[in-house]
């Protein structure tokens, strides 16, 4: 009888000592890592904050793509075509797609269009002034501002680059004059002045205005006669 009591009594304090073993196993898997490097890169911890990547100690990272397109402007100042910059101008935040390095698609990138001054090696530095990089033709004179720039050589925020009477576009698609010249056959009229007077600005007229007779000849003078010196007196 006494046997059998010492066998049970035995048996109970096994099953107490794996249950609480077993609840200290539990436990241990379950338990949070005793410091953030035991814990993976942006796992949460108790107060439910994510917590900083692991660094990797001295090995080099990546370095951080602030320009995703490559245009000259960062990815904070392109702020999406849906941008509408403040009633007092558009400082250095511009409805830009940071994912498309020429918004407009005229030709130019758009960290090139929005600087004050250019050095553009290939095209020179004619442009004086800023062009829109959301906007095709700045000055809407029916040429792109990169066509302006790259190739015309017209000044792409200014409709008449010449100042003849005719805009840029006209003048290249229409009339077939020369955009940079006011005067293209060199008649004396301007180039808006004969598309008015529906002449042909590509041709020089015969009939000039008073005061463009081309060149003036040179007369020849007559040769100076020596007079005699009297005698003196």
């Amino acid at each position: 009888m006494r046997t059998g009591m010492n066998h049970l009594a035995i048996h109970r304090r096994l099953g107490v000592l794996l249950t609480v073993g077993a609840l200290a196993a539990g436990a241990a898997v379950h338990a949070a890592p005793a410091s953030a490097q035991e814990r993976p890169s942006g796992a949460p911890n108790e107060a439910g904050a994510e917590l900083p990547p692991i660094t990797c100690g001295g090995c080099s990272l990546p370095a951080v793509d602030n320009d995703y397109d490559d245009d000259g402007l960062s990815n904070h100042a392109e702020r999406g075509t849906g941008y509408r910059p403040p009633a007092g101008g558009a400082g250095t935040l511009y409805a830009t797609d940071p994912r498309d390095p020429d918004t407009d698609s005229d030709g130019l990138l758009d960290g090139f269009e929005v600087r004050a001054r250019y050095d553009y090696a290939r095209y020179g530095t004619r442009l004086r002034d800023r062009t829109s990089p959301t906007v095709w033709d700045t000055d809407g004179d029916g040429y792109s501002d990169g066509l302006e720039v790259k190739y015309v050589k017209t000044n792409p925020v200014k409709h008449d680059s010449d100042g003849d009477g005719l805009s840029d576009g006209a003048e290249g698609r229409t009339h077939r004059t020369n955009p940079n010249k006011k005067d293209t056959d060199g008649d004396c009229m301007s180039d808006g002045a004969e598309v008015r007077a529906g002449t042909n600005p590509t041709k020089r007229s015969t009939v000039r205005p008073l005061g463009c007779g081309g060149p003036k000849k040179l007369v020849p003078r007559a040769p100076r006669v020596p007079q005699p010196v009297p005698p003196p007196a």
